[in-house]
């Protein structure tokens, strides 16, 4: 199984403390530890204050680039807090990848709290409120920001369709999914194509590991945005079907605002595909939380159907 959050390239406490070192003095001797390796960055807290992303793979530093871009455009017109970039340290200055320091926000990575029913609910309108402040970006703001354009096709069915099958035969023969017939009918009986919007901004990879929570689940932020681009809100509004419980739902359109059914559906089977994905990758890189996101997701949306 091809395993796209494999590291190409390692970096320790030590390498990466020398590294913001050498390029900002005044943060030389501040304490270094660990924080997250996500499929595309190394990340560590640097002192109290402050968190730095290193790319592990190639296709990351576009990724953090695109960040250094965007963030700060669109940071004063969010609902909640998004990292803005302090340090930027360019391809060539210090190191050959690029690396980016930010102020550290409050909370958790919603992934790791295993947040109740009720707790989801309570986040339905913020999150709703959010989505509909970025996606109501005006084109000439997200000009200035230079986002790019979907080159990945998040929202194809059947690219989806295609990676998700291999993804679904690991799954039950890791134990991890007993049947993978609901999965498959959902995606045999979707249309194969769908009109995308082009040029709305969406946060691209929006989800429980992206987004921050306090201690009693209130959402405090919203990070990583490297998968940040122009194209159609679906990919974001999957969040509300792999995070919400049905319940919830309605709360959620009534303050984002109108929504097809048709585009409803595309984010729900774009969910489909982000929750067996994590359930395999969870395992795999050994974190029974992410497992526990992906069949808790996977359990809200087919006992919907």
């Amino acid at each position: 199984m091809e395993r796209p959050w494999l590291a190409e390239r390692d970096l320790d406490l030590t390498q990466a403390g020398d590294l913001i070192a050498a390029r900002w003095p005044e943060l030389a001797g501040l304490p270094v530890s660990p924080l997250a390796a996500g499929w595309d960055n190394w990340v560590f807290r640097v002192g109290d204050e402050f968190v730095f992303r290193f790319p592990r793979r190639e296709v990351a530093v576009g990724l953090l680039l695109t960040e250094t871009r965007v963030l700060p455009v669109i940071a004063p017109a969010m609902t909640l807090p998004i990292p803005v970039p302090e340090y930027v340290a360019l391809s060539g200055e210090s190191a050959d990848w690029p690396f980016v320091g930010y102020r550290l926000l409050p909370g958790r990575t919603a992934d790791q709290l295993r947040l109740s029913a009720d707790q989801r609910t309570g986040s339905a309108v913020p999150l709703a409120l959010f989505l509909r402040a970025l996606h109501g970006l005006p084109p000439s703001l997200t000009d200035v920001a230079d986002a790019p354009t979907d080159s990945w096709n998040r929202l194809d069915l059947p690219h989806l369709t295609e990676k998700l099958s291999e993804r679904l035969d690991h799954a039950v023969e890791r134990g991890l999914l007993v049947d993978r017939a609901a999965v498959d009918a959902q995606f045999s009986a979707a249309p194969t194509s769908f009109e995308l919007e082009q040029n709305v901004l969406v946060h691209g990879d929006l989800s429980s590991r992206n987004v921050l929570v306090d201690d009693h689940g209130q959402l405090t932020g919203v990070i990583d945005w490297g998968d940040c681009h122009r194209g159609d809100p679906a990919v974001d509004l999957s969040m509300a079907h792999a995070f919400l419980p049905r319940t919830a739902h309605a709360a959620f359109r009534d303050a984002y605002g109108a929504v097809s059914d048709e585009r409803w559906e595309l984010a729900r089977l774009r969910a489909l595909f982000w929750a067996v994905v994590v359930l395999v990758y969870g395992d795999d890189v050994k974190d029974p939380a992410l497992v526990a996101e992906g069949t808790w997701a996977l359990e809200a949306m087919l006992t919907e159907s």
